[in-house]
């Protein structure tokens, strides 16, 4: 699945065939309790038409090494776990459609959350 991810995100013209733009991820926002810098609420632009997204998570700005770690989201401002606080990590959405269609990966968007959470 993640050589699909790779192979999506670098095929030359754009998106797959009958599939629409890459979903753009717009920003990130802490939790509302437990920032401990693992978790993050991620929105992006939802598509028309869209039937889910995926999120994967990646190391390195051109995905290797990406992990699928928001999978089947309807919606955006969702809760992303499993980081790793204190590290540059990029996030991509592929959108999926209901015909089985799905974009290519978005372009990637970095971040670097913070340990905030004071009671440990």
């Amino acid at each position: 699945m993640a050589s699909q991810f790779l192979a999506d995100l670098h095929h030359e013209g754009g998106q797959r065939p009958g599939a629409g733009t890459a979903p753009a991820v717009t920003r990130v926002e802490p939790p509302a309790h437990a920032y401990d810098g693992t978790r993050c609420l991620v929105f992006f632009e939802p598509l028309e038409g869209a039937k889910g997204y995926d999120l994967w998570v990646s190391p390195y700005p051109d995905g290797r090494g990406a992990l699928q770690l928001g999978k089947g989201w309807t919606a955006p401002g969702q809760l992303l776990a499993g980081l790793n606080a204190g590290a540059d990590l990029y996030l991509f959405v592929v959108a999926t459609f209901a015909n089985g269609a799905a974009t290519k990966p978005s372009p990637p968007f970095k971040i670097n959350l913070r340990d905030m959470f004071p009671f440990k």
